[in-house]
């Protein structure tokens, strides 16, 4: 599936709802939780939004 599918797939809902994407790592040099507390921050207006968590979550070996 091509880039230009995948937006339109995306798009075809009608769902006219901001999406906030997070793509990365779940790593301290990535802050998730400045991430989480704009999140937070958004929520708190009363703004609805679509969110789509994606990183991949790394685990340390002990």
């Amino acid at each position: 599936m091509s880039g230009a599918s995948l937006s339109s797939d995306l798009s075809d809902g009608g769902d006219s709802l901001p999406l906030i994407l997070w793509n990365l790592r779940w790593e301290y040099d990535k802050n998730p939780a400045s991430f989480f507390r704009v999140l937070d921050e958004v929520a708190a207006r009363d703004q609805p939004f679509r969110l789509v968590l994606a990183g991949p979550s790394v685990r340390q070996q002990i």
